[in-house]
């Protein structure tokens, strides 16, 4: 029936649609989060939309040649779309009501992270001219990075206090920033350099990409066998929220259920 009430989705159906009086509320505690995660997937597509097009604005009018205008552009694009998986994405999940179901929000949040991605991270290294041990060593880094900032903003909402969060944000900030300072610090020390340079996100950017002369880049050893920590990492952080989300669970629900 057009129009007729449905108590068990808490809105009224027309048709195939439902429409529900609450996202109107006023004192709707939900209402920042009503459509997510596609509010937050329009604003991350937007990022990476406006970066592509600054990045490749601005490298365009510095003066490279036609095949250092690609290269340049690719390597600056990745670097700005780290530094928005790093800093950007976290910040905006962290400054906000946390969900329901965190550990269930985060996967989708880290789907929508890299969905945008996956045209950029097949497109770039063809049009960086890179073999492809560099472009699956891009792959990979991406994949894990996105994994391990996922599972240290879904534990501290988890955790559910607001300290917790500034802890996250602040470790989010110190493993992009504060790794790269290392990176930097023991530049040129007798270790594998490839290796350390796996420790940032932007440091292996360049690295594995970075080669001299005209010669082609070439994923070493030490990228290969290093690259892998953020992902195992962030994997083990969601699994740690999860069990840790099970055990809060039934308190929330005793405490929900309470008149």
């Amino acid at each position: 029936m057009l129009g007729e009430y449905d108590p068990e989705r808490g809105g009224y159906r027309f048709g195939p649609f439902l429409f529900v009086p609450g996202i109107k509320a006023k004192d709707d505690e939900w209402k920042h989060r009503r459509g997510e995660p596609r509010v937050f997937a329009l604003l991350w597509t937007g990022f990476v939309l406006f970066a592509a097009a600054a990045t490749l604005f601005v490298v365009n009018g510095a003066g490279y040649t036609r095949h250092e205008i690609q290269e340049v552009a690719v390597r600056s694009l990745l670097l700005v779309i780290l530094a928005g998986i790093v800093l950007v994405y976290p910040a905006i999940r962290l400054s906000q009501a946390p969900d329901p179901h965190p550990v269930r929000a985060g996967l989708l949040d880290a789907v929508v992270v890299l969905m945008p991605l996956v045209p950029l991270l097949l497109l770039c290294p063809m049009l960086a001219s890179w073999p492809g041990d560099v472009a699956f060593v891009l792959w990979i880094t991406i994949l894990g990075w996105v994994m391990l900032i996922t599972g240290l903003v879904t534990l501290a909402i988890v955790a559910g206090t607001i300290v917790d969060r500034v802890w996250a944000m602040l470790a989010c900030i110190a493993l992009g920033i504060g790794t790269l300072a290392i990176v930097v610090a023991l530049h040129g020390k007798p270790i594998d350099q490839a290796a350390l340079s796996t420790m940032s996100p932007f440091t292996v950017i360049w690295s594995v990409t970075d080669s001299p002369g005209n010669l082609m880049p070439r994923a070493e050893s030490g990228h290969l066998i290093a690259m892998w920590w953020p992902g195992v990492l962030g994997s083990a952080l969601m699994a740690a929220s999860g069990m840790a989300n099970q055990k809060q669970r039934p308190a929330v629900d005793e405490a929900r259920s309470r008149p």
